[in-house]
């Protein structure tokens, strides 16, 4: 787990001096406000999504154990749960403009000559933006984080995985002495 968390800290500190405006500032010196109006967002995007894949890649694909089981009758609240997620994380899609959210909106723009930076986008106060400020945040983690078991990363120190309704770990099989 020792990795993945350190892949996850570079990603924070990445992501923070990434949004920071020294370093958006640096960009716009050495390449142009029409670059940066027409680029940064996908630039910003393509290198976060880089920096997360090593985290994704540990987690996902080394699973070594599980860092929690839930028991099988809590199943269908996490499936609500889950639905619940799904349902919103679409709908906040929807409310909003996906190419300018990736950055490819803008780069169209830049590359055909149009007028950069475009227009503000009205800020959305309707719908799930209504209840909660950062939807796709929740929403995601809604689909994520509520499933029946949780693997752990191989490598991880030989713990208990927590376990809820009294359920315990079985034992391994012994080899008979034949």
């Amino acid at each position: 787990m020792i990795p993945a968390l350190a892949l996850m800290i570079i990603f924070g500190i990445s992501h923070s001096i990434l949004a920071g405006q020294s370093l958006k500032q640096a960009f716009r010196t050495r390449f142009g406000e029409r670059v940066y109006q027409g680029g940064y967002r996908l630039f910003y995007n393509i290198l976060a999504a880089i920096s997360l894949a090593p985290v994704a890649y540990l987690l996902g694909f080394h699973p070594g154990g599980e860092m929690w089981h839930i028991a099988g009758s809590w199943q269908p609240v996490l499936f609500i749960i889950q639905g619940i997620g799904l349902v919103g994380f679409s709908l906040s899609l929807v409310q909003i403009d996906l190419g300018r959210f990736a950055g490819t909106s803008q780069l169209i723009a830049y590359l055909k000559g149009d007028t950069l930076p475009l227009p503000d986008e009205p800020l959305q106060t309707r719908g799930v933006y209504a209840l909660v400020r950062h939807p796709l945040y929740l929403f995601s983690l809604m689909l994520i984080w509520p499933v029946q078991a949780m693997p752990r990363r191989r490598g991880d120190p030989a713990r208990e995985p927590h376990v809820c309704r009294g359920h315990r770990r079985p034992r391994p099989l012994r080899r008979s002495a034949r």
